[in-house]
């Protein structure tokens, strides 16, 4: 009987492991300097949904990550500063840590909260290309739709 329950509650935990990570603030970012783009984000190159804010900072993309969750409807809840990201899966917390440096990969704007894009290609196994000039953001190369 013991052993039943240690497997039942070993089968209800297995999927429900969760990867977490702290990740540091970006310190001094001024908003007015960085590059502002609003991207329409496409998946494999088709049209997936439209507006989505991202700044270019020091040659590094941050993308507004509610915006781009909710687009692309994963599943996802911010509750204070933890983000949780169930996709594939796998669950993924992101604690959006105070502390802060100048190699920072998240700040708030105001109005959302900016994640480093290498970082969400890291989450959602795929790879992040951009173009400025038709204000695009592609998700390619992930196996998962």
């Amino acid at each position: 009987m013991q052993l039943r329950i240690s497997l039942f509650l070993f089968f209800l935990c297995y999927p429900c492991a969760v990867f977490s990570e702290a990740l540091t603030k970006l310190e001094n970012i001024n908003i007015d300097e960085a590059e502002f783009y609003i991207f329409d984000i496409t998946d494999k190159k088709t049209r997936a949904f439209p507006s989505v804010d991202a700044y270019r900072h020091q040659e590094k993309l941050y993308v507004a990550i509610t915006l781009l969750i909710e687009g692309l409807r994963i599943k996802y809840s911010l509750i204070g500063n933890t983000l949780t990201v169930d996709f594939d899966g796998k669950s993924t917390e992101l604690v959006l840590a105070q502390q802060s440096d100048s190699q920072g990969k998240w700040f708030h704007d105001g109005s959302f909260n900016f994640i480093q894009a290498e970082l969400l290609e890291q989450l959602f196994s795929t790879e992040i290309q951009i173009d400025t000039s038709t204000l695009k953001l592609n998700l390619t190369g992930h196996n998962v739709d």
